[in-house]
């Protein structure tokens, strides 16, 4: 086996940005995307991870929302099929986050 025939194993794992196979090779060569904004002391981020999270007669979700900060939101997690739905989601978890921040400073 060549020093890089394991990356071969790893087709059929990774996807580009608009949801097509590509290979571990092709992957790794992608260009980053990812949205970021900070509310109230978290960090909210949203990623095109490229990988297929998740398992099923689905979509692959390869867009993942966190949130990071101090508080209930910590760890917060959702995952995507498409850069559209990311970039809802990510509006969404700014919002949760923004409500909130509101409510406990009542």
């Amino acid at each position: 086996m060549s020093d890089d025939a394991w990356m071969d194993e790893l087709n059929g794992m990774w996807y580009d940005i608009d949801g097509n196979p590509v290979t571990f090779r092709q992957h790794i060569a992608k260009e980053l995307w990812q949205l970021v904004d900070k509310e109230g002391g978290y960090r909210i981020s949203t990623v095109f991870l490229g990988l297929r999270l998740g398992f099923g007669n689905y979509p692959p979700l390869t867009f993942e929302t966190m949130c990071f900060g101090e508080g209930e939101y910590d760890q917060y997690q959702e995952r995507y099929a498409t850069k559209v739905e990311a970039e809802a989601g990510h509006v969404r978890a700014i919002r949760m986050v923004k409500s909130t921040i509101h409510e406990n400073s009542k």
